[in-house]
């Protein structure tokens, strides 16, 4: 298990617990809008889990079953918001328990899920990925959301509109996250390959070659297939092996990029030679064994989807490891599992990071 999988099984089980601490205060002392948040905790803790399961599995399969599973999480992500939505409703008029369990329990709540996600945000600044820097965002919005029951959770103190308001609040979060959760399950969906397209691809791979990736995206008349192998083979060898995949799969339009095992580096400056965001890039300092060099970026005045552009040209240079200030959502999402992306704040820690050295 390394320190992504560790981390995202680590925090599942934090949020699942807090979940159900939410869930039996609240159902114990009547606060609508904590029994509700309880159901928003349950969504993000399966979220949480199927993120740990998705990337333990996503070593080889990639696409077939790690999109489908995430999907599955999805979904019954989604039906406890609803269940969460519809508890608040039916639960609307009723009025607290007098008690400072629930709001005691409120603070050591947001204080436990704040600090998840911090460490959630730290690690995925450190190992670049996505699947952390997505989960520490459902965090910070659970953080929000138990707010709002923190709110609720005083309406016996102070007046029965906290309750409304903190019901408000939990609710206004959770249907954000619902909307959010239903278009990434969209996505999931058509970025999605049945296992026998995968099969196909695996068995025209040459041995000695392995698939460090796969990834399907929606462009022009044809969906694209992204195939990228690690290992050494003959270009002219490499553009026949995507002739007969293509004669295979007709449907689709199949690319492939071949990557040397070794690592390569590749860092977005500006025009001043400063860490710049990756989609507003000047150019990119790669630096692998041989050496360094300087490429411009050939899609820096893109106006539409530069960043995944680039991104594709630097993996058509055989780069692994990519180093930015800050990277798109669309980015992160198109090449999660291809790519290693890390944020920084500057070009030497960069490169010490990633353990080049000038």
């Amino acid at each position: 298990m390394n320190k992504e999988e560790l981390v995202l099984l680590g925090t599942g089980i934090i949020i699942l617990g807090t979940a159900l601490a939410k869930l039996i205060v609240g159902y114990a002392y009547d606060v609508p809008a904590l029994i509700a948040d309880g159901y928003h905790g349950l969504a993000d803790a399966v979220i949480d889990l199927g993120g740990f399961f998705v990337v333990r599995a996503s070593r080889m399969e990639n696409v077939s079953g790690t999109r489908l599973r995430y999907f599955f999480s999805f979904i019954i992500a989604e039906f406890l918001i609803a269940a969460g939505i519809l508890v608040a409703y039916e639960k609307f008029e009723e009025v607290p328990v007098r008690s400072l369990v629930p709001f005691i329990t409120t603070v050591l709540v947001a204080i436990t899920i704040l600090i998840s996600s911090l460490w959630r945000q730290a690690v995925a600044k450190e190992t670049g990925s996505p699947v952390l820097e997505a989960e520490a965002m459902h965090g910070y919005s659970d953080v929000i959301s138990t707010f709002g029951a923190m709110l609720g959770s005083l309406a016996p103190f102070y007046g029965r509109i906290l309750s409304t308001i903190g019901v408000a609040i939990v609710v206004l979060v959770m249907i954000f996250a619902g909307i959010h959760i239903a278009t990434e399950s969209v996505k999931i969906l058509v970025e999605y390959l049945p296992k026998d397209i995968v099969e196909i691809i695996k068995r025209n791979v040459p041995s000695g070659m392995r698939i460090a990736g796969i990834h399907v995206e929606e462009e022009g008349e044809k969906p694209v297939i992204y195939v990228v192998l690690e290992g050494t083979i003959h270009p002219a060898n490499l553009k026949e092996l995507e002739e007969k995949i293509s004669k295979e799969l007709p449907q689709y339009d199949v690319r492939i990029v071949a990557r040397t095992p070794k690592r390569k580096l590749a860092i977005a400056i500006d025009e001043n030679g400063n860490l710049s965001k990756f989609g507003e890039a000047y150019a990119f300092i790669i630096i692998d064994e041989s050496g360094r060099r300087v490429v411009e970026n050939p899609y820096r005045t893109e106006e539409k989807h530069r960043g995944v552009r680039a991104m594709r040209y630097l993996m058509e240079l055989g780069v692994t490891d990519v180093c930015a200030k800050d990277f798109g959502e669309a980015v992160m999402s198109v090449f999660s599992g291809l790519v290693k992306m890390k944020k920084s704040d500057d070009v030497a820690e960069c490169e010490k990071r990633a353990g080049f050295k000038r």
